[in-house]
């Protein structure tokens, strides 16, 4: 998954991202948009981390999302 992606559907990806950045919401997400450095500032100052530190866990985040999404299609591939 990519920011990008989220900014357009924030919903589906919100509970995954509260569960490592607690004080982000709905609002900061269609606030920045698909600007991903803007969320990166937000995440830093909300979560007191640097920036590099906001957007290394922000990287990890979105890799581990992408990566249960590719199994998940690969499961339901499988299954057909």
């Amino acid at each position: 998954m990519t920011w990008d992606q989220i900014a357009r559907q924030p919903d589906p990806a919100l509970p995954q991202l509260r569960r490592r950045f607690p004080r982000i919401d709905r609002d900061m997400i269609v606030e920045v948009g698909a600007d991903k450095e803007a969320a990166i500032d937000k995440i830093a100052e909300r979560h007191d981390l640097t920036k590099r530190e906001a957007d290394r866990e922000l990287d990890d985040l979105l890799f581990a999302m992408r990566l249960r999404r590719v199994a998940h299609e690969s499961r339901k591939a499988m299954a057909d």
